[in-house]
């Protein structure tokens, strides 16, 4: 499986393998009403999270040692965390920052700048890893993110960064086009 954070449960099943596939981590998005500027000013707060998810954990564990008292809402889906905090049945709600990416800004939120449990995510295989994957894992992995004009690389900035999609998308349509009338003047 691609894309897997570790954890203790899921060591106990899978195997890892060593290189980073990639970073992750999640972003707190609130109502436009809602003032949150640190994770404090999340107490007494009804915060939506992604039922039985390892950030609804880490969430409750942090709370709990800043003494925080949240009440966590517990959603199917980032969209339906993102269409309560918009219409305001939630005060904020915890996203993964490639779903917010490419879909905060369809609801009415706004970023709170919190950044919330990084994590580094790898493929995870079979444990004891009956097919030996894990060494060509490695080694693939490896190549791809040494090499800046990789795949890896292209791919990333085609699913991951919709910015730089939207900032390509904005050249090619009105930059070119007025480049193209100023070279026949």
């Amino acid at each position: 499986m691609p894309d897997v954070a570790h954890t203790e449960e899921r060591d106990q099943v899978f195997d890892f393998n060593r290189e980073v596939v990639l970073s992750s981590w999640s972003e707190v998005y609130v109502n436009p009403r809602v003032i949150v500027n640190s994770f404090l000013d999340l107490d007494q707060k009804r915060i939506g999270v992604l039922q039985s998810s390892i950030q609804e954990r880490e969430l409750s564990t942090q709370a709990q040692n800043f003494g925080l008292k949240l009440t966590l809402v517990e959603l199917s889906s980032f969209e339906d965390v993102l269409e309560q905090v918009s219409n305001g049945s939630i005060d904020a709600g915890l996203v993964n920052v490639y779903y917010a990416r490419w879909n905060a800004r369809r609801y009415a939120v706004r970023p709170a700048n919190l950044v919330f449990n990084p994590a580094q995510l790898h493929f995870a295989v079979a444990k004891g890893d009956p097919l030996s994957l894990i060494p060509s894992l490695d080694r693939h992995v490896r190549a791809l993110t040494q090499d800046p004009t990789s795949v890896y690389y292209q791919a990333s900035d085609r699913w991951l960064s919709p910015h730089l999609n939207s900032f390509r998308h904005y050249v090619r349509v009105l930059w070119l086009p007025l480049s193209a009338s100023a070279t026949t003047i």
